[in-house]
């Protein structure tokens, strides 16, 4: 039998009353990468940087997972006012098996904040808060959907040449929708390959890389 190719997974923080300091992850993801065939790894958030990417040597691939907001210093921005929560030893964490994925150049998918994480690391910017930033505020869909996470509110097109668009099969499906934060300047090297409506960055992926993957909606 095959070995498992090994998926790492990063983590968010919680605080529990009883027990102090928790990682967290939304079962889903591992669950999913078992279904196909992975073993899936959650990497821990530490605030060492080279601790951090030392865990990487050990996986076949990266999944960069949603969570909290990325810290505005990341891309040299004031915190806006509507900025939501923040965790700085998140963010040192995946910023640096970011690199070191890159570095070993492992499959990486990005999903959500894992997507804006993506693109800040690489040089992209992003909206802090779309409601109150957005350049069109009639046009903008709601982003951070009530209805259940499985449940699709909006439409995505997507280009017809991309990576996506072989794995999904159409160039038209509809997604869910959980954020109030999105890619603003695209880093270089990233190209857009999918859009809401409201032109929104749904999609991106970086064609000279093997295999890198970010999506803003949770699949």
């Amino acid at each position: 039998m095959a070995r498992r190719k090994v998926v790492g997974l990063t983590c968010g923080t919680g605080e529990s009353e009883t027990s102090g300091p928790r990682q967290t992850l939304n079962r889903a993801y591992i669950w999913a990468v078992e279904r196909a065939g992975g073993l899936p790894i959650i990497l821990p958030v530490t605030g060492d940087a080279e601790l951090a990417a030392d865990y990487v040597r050990a996986c076949d691939g990266l999944l960069l997972t949603g969570g909290v907001d990325v810290m505005p210093a990341r891309y040299h921005a004031p915190p806006h006012e509507k900025l939501g929560e923040v965790d700085a030893d998140r963010d040192t964490t995946e910023f640096a098996v970011l690199q070191a994925a890159l570095a070993q150049e492992l499959p990486l998918f990005a999903i959500c904040r894992g997507l804006q994480v993506l693109n800040v690391a690489l040089g992209g910017t992003l909206y802090q808060d779309l409601p109150s930033e957005w350049p069109d505020k009639k046009a903008l869909l709601p982003h951070s959907q009530t209805q259940p996470r499985p449940e699709a509110t909006h439409v995505i097109e997507i280009r017809p040449d991309s990576r996506l668009r072989a794995i999904v099969g159409a160039t038209e499906m509809r997604v869910n929708s959980f954020h109030h934060q999105a890619a603003r300047v695209l880093a270089p090297g990233l190209v857009v390959t999918a859009r809401a409506p409201d032109g929104g960055i749904e999609a991106v992926e970086d064609p000279a890389r093997r295999y890198l993957l970010g999506v803003q909606f949770h699949p």
